[in-house]
């Protein structure tokens, strides 16, 4: 798999090559420390505002609550990687071509590195600016942790109802555990593959435009195109036409509950899946490298230091890529 491949090799960025070293202790980008505690921040922002509402304005606050346009548009922006993935892709193209204008980079491409490796040390070294990737990998990781301390909770009453021998509490608590799951892993493929689609828009646009605002306006409005496209695909596909299909061919209802929450993870997956393939063979044929390639920057060695070793090694410059 294409997503579990380039999500290694964003784990093992080249630690040690001179310039993941140059990009990653550049100043950093006002946008991208912002990125960072967005969600948190806007999180513990709009509790608060909910909860002075509730107290002051129950029955003006109660029904946006149980919106569900708001619930969606909350939940994309606060819990979805749109946001991060969205600056990502922006930054690392304008940072590419800004080093392009500078005559930096066609230097570079006559290093003995190919191309693709000077791309991808870039993208890294700003992925890694600031601790910006671990960062919201940590905030990413304590949401699927409550998820799953939900589960936990929810396996309690499960296993009550199996002593009591209670089939239709269990079915119902079993339903709503396996929808949790499936929600817990839709959140953390949705962090890994917006990364993914993110980092590999941001180096396709440099290679198609040399316009610092023509790149930024084309990445975004690409990786805005696929996010909807692939949300889209799942509400389509898992949401309407997969209940269709079930009823159609009268599956037991007990086994939907089980099959439609699967389904819709694997659908979610291999919509981005595609689009992460289309996206990584793009890059490999506008930089005439090939396809193959992903084995070698996903088994990059970093020499026995780790990437936050070296990251932190020297403190950020006043300088500005």
């Amino acid at each position: 798999m294409f997503t579990w491949k380039l999500w290694r090799a964003l784990q093992t960025p080249p630690a040690d090559h001179p310039l993941f070293y140059f990009v990653c202790h550049t100043k950093p980008l006002r946008l991208q420390g912002f990125i960072t505690r967005l969600a948190p921040a806007g999180l513990t922002a709009l509790l608060v505002a909910f909860a002075i509402g509730i107290w002051y304005a129950p029955r003006l606050i109660m029904p946006v609550l149980f919106n569900p346009t708001f619930a969606a548009i909350t939940g994309l922006l606060l819990f979805t990687g749109t946001i991060y993935g969205l600056v990502w892709a922006t930054s690392i193209s304008e940072i590419i071509i800004r080093l392009r204008g500078e005559g930096k980079y066609d230097l570079l491409v006559l290093s003995p590195a190919t191309p693709l490796r000077i791309n991808w040390a870039i993208c890294t070294g700003f992925l890694y600016r600031n601790q910006s990737f671990r960062r919201i990998s940590q905030q990413r990781a304590r949401i699927t942790q409550v998820l799953i301390m939900l589960i936990t909770i929810l396996a309690i009453p499960l296993l009550l109802g199996f002593v009591a021998d209670n089939d239709r509490y269990m079915t119902e608590v079993f339903s709503t555990l396996i929808s949790i799951i499936a929600l817990t892993t839709l959140l953390h493929l949705d962090h890994i593959q917006s990364a993914v689609i993110g980092t590999l828009i941001g180096l396709n646009v440099p290679l198609l435009t040399h316009r610092s605002a023509d790149s930024r306006l084309l990445a975004g409005g690409t990786f805005l195109i696929f996010q909807i496209a692939s949300y889209l695909a799942l509400w389509v596909l898992g949401f309407v036409l997969l209940p269709d299909l079930h009823d159609h061919l009268h599956i037991p209802l007990a086994v939907q509950q089980v099959s439609l929450p699967i389904s819709r993870v694997l659908v979610f997956f291999f919509s981005r899946e595609i689009i992460i393939l289309c996206l990584w063979h793009g890059l490999t044929n506008l930089l005439h490298e090939r396809p193959t390639e992903i084995d070698l920057l996903a088994s990059y060695p970093t020499g026995g230091a780790s990437v936050l070793d070296l990251a932190a090694a020297r403190p950020p410059r006043d300088r500005q890529v």
